[in-house]
């Protein structure tokens, strides 16, 4: 379950951003996109795309996403995803019962919830996965690697599904996972899962080998996974919360709408009386009014001061890596939520379940 390495998060990339912020791009970018990162020097993650946003399975092929890949790269690409499963045929209703069985509770049925079925069920999708990955790491025809892709739904196929992918040579590997955090009916059950996914794959993998969570971006979350030894994640929160919500996190990953801070003493003491005093370059050398105003004026404000909350919590991962453990226990003290002390409980269960 070690991981040797270091951790890393990638934003989701909107314009403005400094070239200190590594950003996550999907193949397809558009062209305006593609002009703004002319200049972007950070370090960068090339997507496989979402399949459930490409209705046109021509536009996603696996040829289609490596050519865009390579078009898009530059010296401080890190990887590129391959194609992952598209799994909108599989139909939950045929499961009705065994599912219910299961969560007790009726199962609004989906295409995003596939991974809520019995692994048997999705063989076929591991395996073109598999084959997606090997061709595209035949036919890179740059020194970028391919970070492969499986979707897996438990420990039993992360092991055998990931080491086979790296008895086929992979070193570098991948998961989309936003899936399983979509629905708050079946969040916890999803966590569960990831936890038991990430455990099973680094079980099987080199202690050196790169496990990338794409579509995790949980502050609570990703010191977690971090233990499990997932090394890197790409996501949204930190861009999208500042844009559509005007959402501001603290050094705690206590987030609040910037409006209701301006409005409310109360939660704005217990928001800024944290003991790690944000000093980003928004924050910092300004007193809390403000800081309110920026955030209020400019919403790039908000973007540049969330995504330094979570550069901060990858620093903190990197120096505290040799004891992540511990780690988490100084962040359960500080942090004093009852979400993060479910997490880890889950956790506790998780390692407990298979032994470790």
């Amino acid at each position: 379950m070690k991981y040797k390495g270091t951790y890393e998060f990638y934003s989701t990339f909107i314009e403005g951003l400094t070239d200190t912020i590594p950003i996550t791009i999907p193949y397809n970018l558009t062209p305006s996109k593609i002009r703004a990162l002319e200049n972007h020097q950070s370090l960068r993650f090339i997507h496989a795309g979402n399949w459930w946003n490409i209705k046109n399975p021509e536009k996603r092929s696996k040829e289609v996403i490596l050519a865009q890949q390579m078009k898009l790269a530059n010296e401080n690409t890190i990887g590129f995803m391959s194609k992952n499963v598209q799994p909108g045929d599989l139909d939950l209703k045929e499961e009705e019962d065994r599912l219910k069985k299961i969560y007790s509770k009726k199962i609004n049925y989906d295409k995003f919830l596939y991974w809520l079925l019995d692994s048997s069920k999705l063989i076929k999708y591991y395996k073109k996965n598999l084959e997606y990955a090997n061709w595209a790491r035949e036919n890179n025809n740059s020194t970028i690697p391919i970070y492969c892709s499986i979707q897996v739904n438990n420990y039993e196929s992360a092991r055998e599904w990931f080491e086979k992918a790296s008895n086929d040579g992979h070193n570098h590997f991948c998961i989309g996972v936003s899936e399983f955090l979509k629905y708050p009916k079946y969040k916890k059950v999803g966590i569960k899962k990831l936890f038991e996914i990430s455990l099973g794959i680094r079980s099987v993998i080199n202690e050196n080998a790169k496990l990338h969570f794409s579509g995790v971006a949980s502050y609570y979350l990703m010191p977690i996974l971090a233990c499990f030894g997932v090394s890197s994640f790409d996501g949204s929160t930190p861009v999208t919360s500042a844009l559509a919500y005007g959402t501001i996190f603290n050094e705690n990953g206590y987030s609040l709408r910037a409006s209701v801070l301006q409005d409310n003493i109360e939660k704005r003491e217990r928001f800024f009386a944290t003991a790690n005093k944000c000093k980003c370059e928004v924050c910092n050398g300004k007193d809390i009014k403000q800081i309110l105003d920026t955030f209020s004026k400019d919403r790039k404000t908000r973007v540049i001061h969330n995504i330094s909350i979570w550069r901060n919590l990858v620093s903190e991962l990197n120096s505290k890596k040799n004891n992540l453990d511990k780690f988490l226990e100084i962040l359960d003290s500080r942090i004093n939520s009852k979400y993060f002390k479910d997490l880890l409980k889950i956790k506790d269960d998780a390692l407990k379940k298979y032994d470790y």
